[in-house]
């Protein structure tokens, strides 16, 4: 097997090393659980010790950053305009003067840029989404739904 970290992650260390090492802990273990890794990482001498943080203070607060962002991604909203009428995200991540940040959803419906941007990473994510599962012929018919949702936000931006 070829590893290679996940275009956009921030992770560093020989991604190849670190694959064939979670393999090996794998068939040792019989699975991969995140305690396991953690455990296996808090020796100075696995390959996985330099990808995590081991000051506390700074995990800690690491830790609550990810926390805020959990609150942020799990909190759903709905309204009686008609606009949402399904429980949605009321806050998601957008990018104006080079700076991202989370603005409500209500923002984004409202603000045709916006809209577009948040529209942009749907599709990006929904083609993500389709070339993890692509094997899978199950799902045939919700990625040809999918092309056909592409084809029509690609025609109304060109207009």
């Amino acid at each position: 097997m070829i590893y290679q970290w996940k275009p956009g992650s921030r992770l560093d260390g020989d991604p190849q090393v670190i694959g064939e090492h979670l393999e090996r802990l794998r068939v040792a273990n019989n699975g991969l659980t995140w305690r396991l890794v953690v455990d296996d990482a808090k020796t100075v001498t696995s390959p996985l010790h330099k990808q995590f943080t081991w000051d506390e203070s700074e995990a800690a607060e690491q830790w609550r950053l990810y926390e805020a962002s959990l609150i942020l991604r799990c909190i759903l909203v709905t309204n009686t305009d008609g606009r949402l009428t399904e429980p949605t995200r009321a806050f998601v991540v957008v990018s104006e003067n080079d700076e991202r940040h989370y603005t409500s959803v209500q923002a984004v419906l409202n603000d045709a840029g916006l809209l577009d941007q948040v529209l942009a990473r749907a599709l990006k994510e929904l083609e993500a989404f389709e070339r993890k599962y692509q094997a899978y012929q199950e799902l045939a018919g919700v990625f040809a739904a999918a092309r056909k949702v592409r084809r029509r936000i690609d025609a109304k931006s060109s207009s």
